[in-house]
């Protein structure tokens, strides 16, 4: 399967990079300032789009049952990247030309849960990856050695998809509490950047449960539309 997602990109002519596990590949694709992280385990496709300062503008995660939906969902991860792509190059990357001289924002410290299992999960997969580069390290003909640097890996990138499940939980979960309290929502409030987050994920949570929806097509590219602008005025 990662051969069939390498031509995928080679085809598109982007800059990717995509693992030898041809069981439960992963892959990584930059277009201008943005990056696309995608990995395939157990049935389930997950992506992420990263802007040029690192923060997530687009996640999904959904089950596959073959492989032509697979490549269906990497087309679509990878026209979503170029639509965003296009949208950060034609404002020109605002945000880079701002200045704030008498405030300083630590990066440190997540602003919220949500944030922290962000952080944690790229955590993860960045230590899986270096694990993963170790066995091309190893001697070939030692079958136990190489057995047990993929199995550090493989562990590593189990851990990061359970930790991405977990927020996901909690993104549906903070999407209940909003419906329950559909009044308080609407009132008029000065947007924040961590609303503004907000809103995306719930965005992004209908987006994937639509997804899997016959005749819901035109909505879930309003939905699409809808983040895009969202980005451009606030992120």
């Amino acid at each position: 399967m990662n051969k069939y997602i390498a031509k995928i990109f080679k085809s598109a002519g982007v800059s990717a990079k995509v693992s030898k596990d041809s069981e439960n590949p992963r892959f990584k694709v930059v277009d201008n300032k943005l990056t696309l992280e995608g990995i395939i385990k157990d049935s389930k496709y997950s992506m992420k789009i990263r802007d040029y300062k690192g923060k997530i503008i687009d996640n999904m995660s959904v089950t596959v049952s073959n492989g032509n939906d697979i490549v269906n969902r990497v087309n679509e991860s990878l026209n979503t990247l170029k639509t965003l792509s296009k949208v950060y190059e034609n404002n020109q990357l605002r945000e880079e030309e701002e200045e704030f001289d008498d405030v300083v924002v630590s990066e440190d410290e997540p602003d919220n849960l949500t944030d922290g299992l962000d952080d944690l999960y790229d955590a993860i997969l960045d230590v899986a990856e270096k694990a993963e580069n170790l066995s091309d390290l190893a001697d070939e003909d030692d079958a136990e050695q190489l057995s047990t640097l993929i199995g550090f890996s493989s562990s590593l990138y189990d851990c990061a998809i359970d930790v991405d499940e977990y927020r996901e939980d909690l993104i549906e979960e903070e999407a209940e509490e909003n419906d329950e309290d559909v009044t308080e929502s609407f009132k008029k409030v000065k947007i924040s950047k961590g609303n503004a987050r907000k809103a995306l994920d719930n965005l992004t949570l209908a987006e994937s449960i639509l997804r899997k929806c016959e005749g819901y097509s035109d909505i879930v590219k309003a939905i699409k539309d809808i983040k895009s602008e969202m980005i451009v005025r606030g992120r």
